[in-house]
């Protein structure tokens, strides 16, 4: 942007919140950049075993075998839809820090309530943004996500304008977009889409490098 006649912003957009936790770890991030990153990858993360490998299930021979037969089984059970949105967690990496706040009232609460997060420790996206003092927004495919998800994504947002005070980035037209999008037995609706497979996974055990 330095060859432009105006000053520009420059935002840099990730995948995943992996992928800016790993330009964080290889020095591509400056003190007060501006990124995106897919709010999708805030419910799933790939699994890895004991090696550091991906899992695609429990590590001993017993485990897997149960997972073939818990995979096997579920082919002759209807897909409850409501069910699979009902289970939608964060994942432990989006957890916030507790903050004191006089503005308490019932729809807030409420709201709140409707947030839930997958169990863990370790490192979150609140470290790297304190740390490098970045400026965070997301985004979502939106042709890709129901309307539970993008509910639970945008009150996160709307709760932490701290964390993510470039807010979210959403191009569809509300009610219409999402209209008749549900999860499937092997379909995820959480407006992460193919880029799942793509993007970083994030390492709990990695934090914010201090010199």
């Amino acid at each position: 942007t330095q060859y432009c006649r105006e000053p520009l912003n420059e935002y840099l957009f990730f995948h995943s919140a992996g992928d800016l936790q790993k330009a964080c770890r290889d020095g591509m991030l400056r003190q007060g950049d501006r990124i995106f990153f897919n709010a999708g990858s805030l419910f799933w993360n790939w699994k890895i075993d004991d090696s550091g490998d991906i899992a695609s299930g429990g590590n001993s021979v017993v485990d897997k075998l149960w997972n073939i037969a818990d995979t096997t089984a579920s082919f002759f059970k209807p897909f409850d839809v409501e069910k699979a949105k009902d289970e939608y967690r964060f994942q432990s990496y989006a957890r916030i820090a507790a903050r004191s706040t006089n503005v308490e009232n019932k729809s807030t609460i409420e709201q709140q309530q409707m947030l839930k997060f997958g169990n863990g420790k370790g490192s979150t996206i609140e470290d790297y943004k304190n740390h490098f003092d970045l400026s965070i927004g997301l985004y979502v495919q939106e042709f890709a996500i129901d309307e539970r998800a993008i509910d639970m994504i945008a009150t996160y947002v709307n709760h932490n304008p701290h964390v993510y005070n470039l807010g979210l980035g959403w191009g569809g037209i509300n009610g219409v977009t999402i209209c008749g999008i549900k999860p499937g037995r092997f379909l995820n609706t959480d407006g992460f889409w193919n880029q799942r497979y793509c993007g970083e996974r994030w390492h709990a055990e990695e934090f914010p490098v201090t010199s």
